[in-house]
Parts: structure tokens; C-alpha cells; sequence
């Protein structure tokens, strides 16, 4: 594999470093987007990192054999409900309560939502630049939560459908609160269970 068939496991726009893009460590090449991680063999090109708690995490790997996945659905896609389906938002903001969503009464210091912003804290700028949802990725679409039971923890089907047609994978659940492992010619990887109270 390359860092670029690697991008797929990770999330760009994800806050956190890790998520961004493949790294290398420990003699193998990561790649994370915070509910799927993989590792090959160290592949040329991808940067190097000390992201210790990857390979702490990870372990020893799959132990014994594994199932194939049963065919994943296709998705079902619905309006972004955070940006209303523009994929972006422009927006500053609101000098009402100073993004924080709420004001404070001056007669009698009571804090209460600001009206301006409808608790917010921010309002729509025209002339402001866009800015991509994180929800949807700036599509203005989200896949609908759909999941499948695999032992006795069910998967969500868009991280199923990311390591399903690997060759030669197989997959092993472990239990409700612990991640599902996974291996296929050339890699292995870890990804975790839908919770669900």
C-alpha cells in the first residue's frame, strides 16, 4: 500500500494530528480516523511521528482465525442537518454575546440564551469565507447511522465498507466495549463497536 490508498482510514478534517494523514512508527505505517486503525509494513513517503499510543493501543494483533464480513448495504444518504445541506457555512461571530451563545442580564446579571444567535454563538456573514462542514465533509450529505451485528457487537457499515474488499480479510469481534480486530493480505487493523446505550 501507499500513503495515498492509506488516506482512506483517515479523516483530514478531524481536529486532532493523528487523524490527518498516514504516519510511520515503530517500523510500521499507521493510518487513524479515530474509529479505524490500521498498520502495514513501513511504506516509503508517509511522515514519521512518535504517536506512541497508536502501537500501546494496537497490541499484539489478531490472534487465530477470523470471519469474512456478510455483504455490506449500500449507504443511505440524508441532508446534513448541521449545515442544512450547503456543505459550508460562512459565519462570524455573534457580537451580541461574543460566540459564547449566551448573555448576561444587566439589571440582574442572570445569564440566559442570547437571542441573537439562538445559543449559537455565532451568525450567518455573507461576506465571510466558507468554511467546509466537518459533518459532512462539505458535501452537504451524511450517511444515515446504519449498523451490522458481527458477534455479539454491532459495526457501523461506513468503516465496514472502508476494509471489506481487502484481499484476504478476515475479522474478529471481541466483545460490546472492546474493538473489533482485523487482517488482510499486506496489514491489519483495529475498529471499534457502535455503542449503544
Amino acid at each position: 500500500m501507499t500513503p495515498d490508498q492509506l488516506q482512506k482510514f483517515c479523516d483530514p478534517l478531524e481536529v486532532r494530528d493523528i487523524t490527518k494523514s498516514p504516519f510511520s512508527f515503530g517500523g510500521y505505517t499507521w493510518a487513524t480516523n479515530g474509529k479505524i486503525l490500521v498498520r502495514v509494513p513501513l511504506i516509503a513517503g508517509a511522515r514519521d511521528a512518535d504517536y506512541k499510543t497508536a502501537a500501546d493501543l494496537f497490541g499484539g494483533g489478531m490472534v487465530g482465525g477470523g470471519i469474512a464480513l456478510p455483504t455490506i448495504p449500500a449507504p443511505v444518504f440524508e441532508t446534513c442537518k448541521e449545515c442544512a445541506g450547503k456543505g459550508y457555512f460562512q459565519q462570524c461571530k455573534c457580537p451580541a454575546c461574543q460566540g459564547a451563545g449566551e448573555c448576561e442580564c444587566q439589571t440582574c446579571g442572570h445569564e440566559s440564551d442570547c437571542d441573537r444567535c439562538k445559543s449559537m454563538g455565532y451568525i450567518p456573514d455573507l461576506t465571510a469565507a466558507k468554511e467546509p462542514c466537518e459533518d459532512c465533509g462539505g458535501t452537504g450529505q451524511r450517511e444515515t447511522l446504519a449498523s451490522i451485528e458481527l458477534g455479539i457487537a454491532r459495526f457501523q457499515n461506513r468503516y465496514l465498507r472502508l476494509i471489506a474488499d481487502l484481499p484476504g480479510f478476515e475479522f474478529q469481534a471481541h466483545g460490546l466495549d472492546m474493538p473489533g480486530r482485523f487482517r488482510w493480505d499486506g496489514g491489519e487493523g483495529m475498529l471499534m463497536p457502535l455503542w449503544i446505550n
